[in-house]
């Protein structure tokens, strides 16, 4: 495993999910990242920017409520999901 792999493991991401009306995804942005390399940081991202795209596929979002789910915050914390 390369150093930006282990790095990503100790790395906490939060990004928004800016969605569409139909549910799907518009764009992912990286609102901060804290870990102990920038590498490491992009490949967290990046991960966590897939699994966003993958659920989204199969998801269906009220369309009545899309003013509460137009923009999603969300917190990767690689750290806590390895105790699991």
């Amino acid at each position: 495993m390369g150093s930006a792999s282990t790095d990503a493991m100790s790395s906490v991401i939060e990004l928004r999910a800016h969605m569409r009306p139909d549910g799907g995804v518009e764009r992912v942005e990286m609102l901060s990242a804290n870990g102990p390399s920038e590498a490491g940081n992009r490949t967290a991202y990046e991960t966590a920017r897939r699994a966003v795209m993958r659920c989204a596929q199969n998801g269906a979002l009220p369309a009545d409520k899309y003013e509460q789910w137009q923009q999603i915050d969300m917190t990767f914390d690689y750290n806590a999901m390895r105790l699991r």
